[in-house]
């Protein structure tokens, strides 16, 4: 099963949205848990007013404590055996789940990266991701964490890493990752997270389709 986890801070505008996202899914064995960090508006109410049909759906409510913790509890609470972060205001695309599953059984892959649209008020960004697309095994991938992940010399580009939203890893290593959130953490929370994971993932695949839209 795949743990979907969701840190919401004043997301009520989008929760429509996303649930049609999510119901859209084509693969169903997953679970939905999203934490209300301490909103001021009416989120958990439309969580709990739109969630009718979610599979698994857990609506967790706390204080507001930030990005950082709220996503160190979620991991916590995931009872699937991979996990994946989204956004309440972005818009999965409903095989997003599929073709990244199908990697985990077609490679016995540790985590699977996909690609993703960033959408603007005017235009849609097709993202690049730094990393050969295809399947590494533990040889390539070691490589790949040397010299493309934390600084690729051929390009000066110091940050490759993919966000927590379009990588689909085992909960042991967001586990493993998640003991070093610094729970006072403002900025960089994706990168400490993903690449936490990714310097622990012994065999990834990554994925050309773009997956999800980042809004």
């Amino acid at each position: 099963m795949i743990s979907v986890l969701v840190a919401a801070y004043n997301a009520a505008p989008y929760i429509v949205r996303f649930f049609a996202a999510i119901k859209e899914q084509t693969f169903k064995d997953f679970e939905l848990v999203i934490m209300d960090d301490g909103s001021t508006d009416d989120t958990a109410d439309m969580v709990m007013a739109y969630g009718c049909g979610i599979q698994g759906l857990r609506l967790i409510e706390s204080s507001h404590r930030g990005v950082a913790t709220c996503r160190k509890e979620l991991i916590s609470q995931a009872k699937g055996d991979f996990i994946i972060f989204t956004d309440a205001d972005d818009i999965p695309e409903a095989d997003y789940l599929e073709k990244m599953h199908e990697q985990i059984k077609i490679n016995n892959a540790d985590a699977v990266i996909c690609s993703y649209i960033s959408e603007y008020d005017d235009i849609s960004v097709h993202a690049k991701i730094n990393i050969p697309t295809g399947f590494h095994d533990e040889k390539d991938w070691e490589e790949i964490k040397k010299n493309k992940l934390l600084y690729d010399e051929s390009t000066g580009n110091a940050d490759n890493a993919p966000t927590v939203w379009n990588l689909l890893a085992k909960k042991a290593l967001y586990l493993e990752a998640s003991e070093y959130i610094d729970d006072t953490l403002m900025q960089g929370e994706d990168a400490v997270i993903s690449y936490g994971v990714l310097l622990r993932a012994k065999c990834v695949a990554v994925l050309e389709d773009e997956l999800y839209h980042y809004v």
